[in-house]
């Protein structure tokens, strides 16, 4: 059943998409349980490039859709899914590259297609308790000299009407899933940001959020304990 569903669906979009690979999720529904609007990014694969779209369709089995908004896209798609960030449900369209992986993030506003962000690689949480989740970059760079990948992370928060970047150069990041190390240096100023109830470790030595110190020239590890849902950055400044 929902196989022919989905067959179905598909051969209405047809005159939208085309002969290209689409992906589809639906945005509403009618009291009937039938689509209402529906997402659908579209892989223009010799363009290497897509489309994301926002289709009505009528409350019956076979009426005709009907494109509310298209916006273009400069990598090729491969998944579509929601995730609540600034609303209940944003789109977030995964991006064919994988160093690093990369989805861009729209809201639905009205019957229009808003693009919030062109970075997103899968982490967010809502750090300062607003109900509006930031966005955690953490884009790998190469093998640092710990033995370890280097990554570069950074935070985006909603400035009401995108996602921006805070302006902070972290060098390192942590929560209950992962520790990071990497090598700081002693002549730069260090400073620990933290987020949720539990502590931050350097070096399993407490550190206390905000407060800028030094160190010395070698590798540390930056870890976090406590609380579930508890985040640590490790700023670096001059």
């Amino acid at each position: 059943m929902m196989l022919l569903a989905m067959l179905t669906l598909a051969a209405r979009l047809h005159a939208l998409t085309g002969e290209h690979e689409n992906f589809v999720e639906t945005y509403d529904r009618y009291a009937s349980g039938r689509p209402r609007r529906v997402v659908v990014a579209v892989n223009l694969e010799r363009e290497s490039a897509g489309e994301l779209l926002l289709v009505r369709l009528p409350d019956d089995d076979d009426g005709r859709a009907r494109l509310l908004d298209r916006q273009a896209i400069d990598d090729r798609p491969v998944a579509i899914r929601f995730e609540k960030l600034v609303d209940r449900k944003d789109v977030i369209v995964d991006l064919f590259v994988h160093h690093p992986p990369r989805a861009i993030v729209d809201r639905v506003v009205g019957n229009r297609l808003i693009r919030i962000s062109d970075e997103y690689t899968d982490d967010a949480a809502d750090l300062d308790g607003d109900g509006i989740r930031e966005i955690i970059s953490s884009y790998y760079i190469g093998p640092n000299h710990c033995g370890g990948g280097d990554m570069s992370p950074s935070i985006l928060r909603w400035n009401g009407r995108r996602y921006q970047n805070d302006g902070r150069h972290y060098v390192a990041f942590a929560d209950e899933r992962r520790e990071y190390e990497n090598k700081l240096s002693a002549s730069k100023h260090y400073v620990v940001h933290l987020y949720g109830r539990g502590k931050a470790l350097l070096d399993n030595e407490v550190m206390t959020p905000g407060k800028v110190f030094r160190t010395t020239e070698a590798c540390h590890v930056l870890a976090v304990k406590g609380a579930k849902g508890t985040w640590a950055f490790l700023e670096e400044r001059p």
